[in-house]
């Protein structure tokens, strides 16, 4: 493949941070661990909309279960595992609908022992300065949830985390308000212990797509990264000072790209080199705002290695065609941590193109590309989890089918290893 330098402004010189990329290859080497696809959704239909999947034990019976957000019909659903790969539907919004959910986080928010979730409401798929947004508590009372909206009046809203970021003993809230064109914002929501939340603009900005929270420094209180995709293609950090985040604080830029065309689709934390700090995923592929979508040079996978004191290294571990969600675990089960990634935006039109890969890690973060599907295509999110508690994890993934071609659908699909494989 031919190497591309992107050389942007400061007179021929290369921005501080960027990468050299290979132009994108649209299909990979077919994955040394051979996958079998289990649909558990709805039947696939023209303009299904799966934007998030996140995993819980909701009923408490030690199985994880699957619980998928659904844009086109304003719902939240909960796959109750019930064993040997089945699956139970259930509708947990049965109040009203959440126009747009966008993502669902798994989050015991009143600390009474059960599951609840908090789900972020878009309002509508299409960008809009409206006020649309909604941020919604479902609270778990016995498996069935009574829907509390938190915050309403905002405007379109992408991923809540939550933590006790200020030391008093509940679960404070920070939310990514991603907007329109113009306005946006990242949020804290100050817990007063009664689940009554007052809320604080930790920034005003366009474009926050996800808020992960860890102690990114090391020094015993939660902090938060944000990753910015509207005006500037940028990672942020809020660094706690274990206050909370009522007033203005430290704020670094942990990395940034002069390529305004990058795509950032999202932002997951792991500990991906094992050394006992949080490291950060980035998504490159989104060209929603394009009419016709192709893979650009620029896409895949970004890895920012945690370096300590606030200092981000970045790499380019993959070159697949509009990535839209990763997820880590040990796929190969070799002791090191593999990824997944779902495309969005390959290039449909030959039908070998990869939607899903993982990437094999050689224990020193050095990474292959195995393709395990072209179809379904068109994927917006990704998890993974131990599903059947077999000692592998299966990778869940969830279609987002909004532009043509209108074929090879999927809904939530199952992609779990084939028995008697051993990753070795």
């Amino acid at each position: 493949m031919i190497p591309v330098i992107f050389i942007l402004l400061n007179n021929g010189a290369k921005p501080k941070g960027e990468l050299e990329v290979e132009l994108p290859t649209v299909s990979f080497p077919e994955s040394v661990i051979e996958f079998a696809r289990t649909p558990i959704g709805d039947t696939p239909t023209r303009g299904q909309l799966i934007t998030n999947i996140t995993f819980a034990d909701v009923n408490l019976d030690n199985a994880i279960d699957v619980i998928a957000c659904d844009a086109l019909r304003g719902e939240v659903y909960w796959y109750e595992n019930a064993g040997q790969t089945q699956f139970v539907k259930h509708l947990m919004n049965t109040e009203s609908l959440i126009p747009c959910p966008s993502h669902v986080t798994a989050l015991d928010l009143d600390r009474d022992g059960d599951q609840d979730f908090l789900v972020t409401s878009l309002g509508r798929i299409q960008p809009t300065n409206e006020e649309v947004g909604r941020l919604v508590w479902l609270r778990n009372d016995g498996n069935e949830f009574k829907q509390i909206e938190v915050l309403s009046g905002i405007r379109r809203t992408t991923d809540v985390q939550g933590g006790d970021f200020d030391s008093d003993g509940d679960i404070d809230l920070v939310v990514a308000v991603f907007g329109g064109p113009l306005q946006g914002e990242i949020l804290y929501l100050e817990n007063d212990g009664k689940q009554n939340f007052t809320d604080y603009v930790m920034l005003a900005v366009s474009g926050a797509i996800h808020v992960p929270v860890a102690d990114f420094d090391g020094d015993g209180d939660l902090d938060v990264v944000a990753n910015v995709t509207q005006d500037d293609e940028e990672v942020l950090a809020f660094v706690n000072d274990g206050t909370g985040f009522k007033k203005p604080g430290i704020r670094k830029r942990l990395y940034a790209s002069w390529n305004y065309d990058l795509g950032g689709a999202g932002m997951i934390k792991s500990d991906l080199d094992q050394d006992g700090d949080q490291d950060l995923l980035l998504s490159l592929g989104d060209n929603l705002e394009l009419m016709h979508n192709y893979p650009q040079p620029w896409h895949g996978c970004l890895y920012l290695e945690n370096k300590g004191n606030w200092e981000f290294s970045p790499k380019q571990i993959a070159n697949v065609g509009g990535v839209y969600g990763a997820a880590t675990a040990d796929i190969d089960n070799d002791g090191d941590t593999d990824i997944a990634l779902v495309s969005m935006f390959n290039d449909w039109a030959q039908e070998n193109s990869a939607s899903v890969v993982w990437l094999e890690n050689d224990g020193s973060q050095n990474f292959k590309t195995y393709q395990i599907a072209s179809e379904p295509i068109q994927l917006a999110t990704v998890g993974c989890a131990d599903l059947d508690q077999d000692g592998s994890v299966e990778i869940v993934t969830g279609s987002f089918h909004f532009r043509q071609p209108f074929d090879r659908l999927g809904s939530v699909d199952i992609f779990s290893r084939s028995k008697g494989e051993s990753g070795e």
